[in-house]
């Protein structure tokens, strides 16, 4: 019976024990856990609401992983003896949370982060709730600050264009361009 020398072993190690063109493995779990009575609180301040563990491979390395809140909003897992649904990775979720601070450096898991999804509910629920009604006033509200911003932006556009025309800016800069475009030196 053949024995594996210590380069055949590491090299089986190092490719997942396939011989040649294995795949590596990674031992152990970069993901840290949270603590189970954040996730109680969580849950009981919103069952469709999870915690996870955010570190995209498009990330440096050197850039640490943040925990990030997401919201189940098609339900594909099971449910608990206590009635909340029990969320996998094949529930659909959207964004709700990302726990960093200002510079993007991750913050720990808090009751800051239950003070932020207060005013996040607060604010929507200014509009109406998360009803059809409240998705109609904020797409209202969305409108009405397009149209300000839209407005601000002709005015300062018309503006700047009764200056340029005050000051004959418009024959002064072509006057420039040409004189930039051709050499205006005598013949020698």
């Amino acid at each position: 019976m053949h024995r594996p020398t210590k380069a055949e072993l590491k090299r089986a190690l190092a490719l997942g024990g396939r011989g040649k063109g294995g795949s590596i493995q990674v031992l152990g779990d970069p993901t840290p856990s949270f603590p189970e009575d954040f996730n109680r609180r969580l849950q009981q301040f919103d069952k469709d609401l999870v915690v996870a563990w955010h570190h995209p491979p498009t990330w440096p390395r050197t850039r640490a992983g943040v925990w990030k809140i997401e919201q189940c909003v098609e339900h594909h897992g099971g449910f608990r003896s206590n009635g909340y649904p029990e969320h996998t990775h094949a529930c659909r979720r959207i964004y709700v949370l990302m726990i960093q601070d200002e510079e993007g450096r991750p913050l720990p898991l808090g009751e800051h982060v239950f003070e932020k999804l207060g005013a996040m509910r607060a604010h929507v629920e200014s509009y109406g709730g998360a009803t059809a009604r409240g998705l109609r006033n904020f797409i209202a509200h969305s409108n009405a600050l397009d149209e300000e911003r839209e407005k601000k932006r002709q005015a300062a556009i018309a503006d700047m264009n009764a200056h340029n025309q005050r000051f004959n800016r418009l024959t002064i800069n072509r006057l420039w361009n040409l004189v930039e475009q051709h050499d205006l030196r005598p013949n020698r």
